[in-house]
């Protein structure tokens, strides 16, 4: 694979992974405690979402990983 082709599409990988929200240190803690109880607002929706967050975070490890051993 030619190394423009995964330069491009690792930047939006990137991109998105670079846009995630701050949160405050009680805002975390009440998200955890109802994230174990499963009591969270739209908890589906919340977890579908983290588990695309993830999907793009390993996607994103796997590319630079190739990049590696293209350039090596």
């Amino acid at each position: 694979m030619k190394l423009y082709k995964i330069i491009g599409l690792l930047l939006p990988l990137a991109a998105f992974t670079a846009c995630e929200k701050q949160e405050s240190t009680s805002e975390k803690l009440e998200d955890t405690v109802e994230d174990a109880l499963d009591q969270r607002p739209a908890e589906d929706l919340k977890d579908a979402g983290e588990d695309i967050k993830d999907t793009v975070e390993d996607a994103a490890e796997d590319t630079k990983e190739s990049i590696k051993e293209a350039v090596e």
